[in-house]
């Protein structure tokens, strides 16, 4: 829709910008506003968001206290991308107009330097007045080629802040022939829906990361809410959302029903998101919510089913038990909403779960609540709680599988010596896999630790394979598995089970940065930058998060946004990495010199910090100094840092394949292709 006007607005003043958005239209003009639009995929949507800011003939920023407080958003990306267009506009080419809503100052403003430099318009919330829009109307006129352009001399708009009410009765002819365009547009699709605007400040509360055309629904699917949790003490919160996960695992194994991921089906927590909206998100036809109160060794259970389609409650019901009995209850109710929804409970269910020690399994739900934290606390938090529950119930196996993946995941982000790290997880696999062999659960622990530990590739695909024949619509295991297959040199294929992972989990932080990571290994940096900025959406606060879009940034040639990007990485190896990426495609090899001996001097410091001497290869690689990337590919050997899995296919390692000392560190850590037949 070229010669039309792009609003740009945080979620929090949809209703100002729809204001805006009415005055424009009332006038005839072509306004691309989200309220009412509709998305395809993740990638068609970012794609079309970009074409749309460079087909516009106006640019309006709305700048407001909301924005000022919000440090990410994806309406920032819209305002670069709008000021990096404005750089090739001719000087007096009116193009961005900020408008602030509020009184917000220029001074101090949070905005690219592009928008200091042309004259602010302020329609206090959203109000526009005769006078401001006519302004408005005769600049986009100009612009649009419906009038002659005036010059304005400034590269802004005009430099008169109001025009004559008059001006507005004297619309030439031609807003009659437009008025037709805006009506046909109106009745569909203005602009593309952002992280959930358009809708009340209480609903907005779906990432723009996850939003999707409407995705197929299956009539015998489910999504499983978080439960809400009624007890007196707030801190059982993890036995809420525990139950609530079991129960989601129970029907999982319901042989014909689909049942949506637990993480996008949780993201929904706490946020007063319509029921409707939400199974339209998720692709369900159904959806299960409840509540869970716990007092002493008692537990009440609420649970009702809901049909999407008119909001009709199919089934509820209470339950109240001793929590001993708890596995059997969620049995109970997996069967109860399948008979509901129509289903036989076929041999494709899992025989029924082992009783287990109440208080081993809250300690589990505890772990795993904060395990999923993405960060070293939480991880180093959720290992402390599955070494308690196993210690009271040493046959749990799913706890034993649990803390092999924590004490993984300590070992890949620093958060624990590497060997000692290694150790504990391979201890952890063995004994899960002693109790349950085949769990899914433990074979993606095993995979894990045959992959990380072991550096076992062949023994390692084949955890992964079986975990994925036993579940294979487990978007975590999917996820998982891409990371090993890909890294293997089977590209296409951790590319397509990434991307299954993501389409099955689409609010996931971690599916999303895995499928970053691969997009910029296999060479296809701007779908990379899409899926970590998805990521960052979604869990803002994440481990090297930041220092993954950082890179992808600087590869793309945008090192100021880069630079923004770094500065917010939390791990210090991964921010010091990050820096001398930028450093190194700004040409500026000192500076990444500089940064690669910090990180160097890191391994003395903090002996046993993962990853420091990978990073320093790829560094070294790019700058071209072949002895020193093999030197540091050797010393990330010999202290087994996880990085190492990625050697085969690190596309900052491309420099060194024509050595030939790449053939010999392929094959000294067993990445070669015939080892790998």
């Amino acid at each position: 829709m070229a010669g039309a006007v792009f609003l740009s607005y945080a979620s929090q003043d949809a209703d100002a910008s729809r204001r805006i958005c009415e005055a424009l239209r009332s006038g005839g003009v072509e306004v691309w506003y989200d309220q009412e639009g509709g998305l395809e995929h993740g990638d068609a949507w970012d794609a079309k968001i970009r074409a749309q800011i460079r087909e516009c003939v106006l640019f309006l920023p709305i700048i407001s206290a909301n924005t000022q407080a919000r440090h990410e958003g994806y309406f920032r990306i819209e305002w670069e991308l709008a000021a990096e267009r404005a750089m090739g506009i001719a000087q007096g080419v009116p193009f961005i107009l900020p408008v602030a809503i509020d009184d917000t100052r220029e001074s101090g403003a949070l905005v690219p330097d592009r928008f200091l430099r042309v004259q602010w318009l302020r329609l206090p919330d959203g109000a526009v007045s005769p006078e401001a829009r006519a302004r408005l109307l005769k600049l986009w006129s100009h612009r649009a080629g419906v009038l002659p352009r005036e010059d304005t001399g400034s590269g802004g708009p005009p430099a008169s802040a109001t025009l004559s009410p008059g001006e507005t009765a004297r619309k030439p002819k031609a807003y009659a022939l437009v008025a037709t365009a805006v009506a046909v547009v109106a009745a569909g699709a203005c602009w593309w829906l952002v992280a959930g605007r358009g809708k009340p400040a209480a609903q907005q509360s779906i990432p723009s990361a996850a939003l999707a055309a409407p995705r197929p629904v299956y009539s015998k699917s489910v999504a499983i809410l978080a439960f809400a949790n009624l007890s007196d003490e707030k801190e059982n919160e993890y036995l809420s959302d525990g139950i609530s996960e079991e129960l989601l695992d129970e029907l999982m194994n319901v042989r014909g029903l689909k049942v949506a991921a637990r993480t996008s089906a949780f993201y929904f927590k706490g946020k007063q998101v319509p029921i409707a909206e939400i199974a339209k998100q998720l692709g369900v036809a159904y959806v299960v919510e409840g509540s869970v109160r716990k007092a002493g060794n008692r537990v009440r259970i609420s649970a009702q089913l809901i049909s999407a389609v008119d909001g009709f409650q199919v089934w509820s019901e209470n339950f109240d038990r001793e929590l001993k009995d708890i596995f059997s209850l969620q049995e109970e109710i997996a069967g109860l909403i399948a008979k509901n929804l129509q289903l036989k409970i076929g041999g494709s269910v899992a025989p029924a779960q082992t009783a287990v020690d109440p208080e081993a399994f809250q300690l589990f739900l505890a772990g795993r609540a904060q395990a999923e934290r993405a960060s070293t606390a939480g991880l180093e938090a959720g290992a402390d709680c599955f070494r308690r529950a196993v210690a009271i119930a040493p046959n749990y196996a799913e706890a034993w599988a649990e803390l092999a993946r924590a004490d993984i995941q300590l070992a890949r982000w620093g958060g624990i010596d590497i060997a000692t790290g290694l150790s504990d997880a391979r201890n952890a696999a063995a004994k899960a896999a002693a109790l349950e062999p085949d769990s899914p659960d433990v074979l993606v622990a095993l995979g894990w630790v045959r992959r990380t530990a072991d550096w076992d590739w062949r023994g390692a695909r084949q955890a992964f394979r079986r975990a994925i024949e036993l579940q294979p619509d487990n978007p975590d295991t999917l996820a998982d598995a891409a990371v090993l297959i890909f890294g293997l040199g089977q590209t296409e294929e951790g590319i397509q089970l990434a991307r299954r992972a993501t389409d099955l989990d689409p609010l996931n932080a971690a599916t999303q940065l895995n499928l970053s990571l691969l997009y910029q290994f296999a060479g296809e940096p701007n779908r990379a930058e899409q899926a970590a900025r998805r990521a960052l959406q979604l869990a803002p606060e994440g481990q090297r998060y930041h220092g993954s879009l950082a890179m992808i940034l600087a590869e793309l040639g945008h090192p100021l946004k880069a630079d923004q990007e770094a500065a917010l990485e939390s791990n210090e190896v991964a921010r010091h990495a990050a820096i001398a990426f930028i450093a190194i495609y700004r040409e500026q090899k000192p500076k990444a010199l500089a940064q690669v001996r910090q990180i160097e001097a890191l391994a003395q410091d903090h002996r046993g910090t993962a990853d420091i001497h990978s990073f320093a290869a790829e560094i070294y690689a790019l700058m071209g100094d072949a002895d020193r990337a093999f030197a540091s590919l050797g010393e990330a050997y010999a202290a087994h840092e996880p990085g190492v899995a990625w050697t085969k296919v690190d596309i900052f390692l491309r420099n060194l394949h024509g050595d030939p000392r790449w053939a010999e560190v392929l094959h000294k850590i067993g990445l070669a292709d015939d080892q790998l037949k």
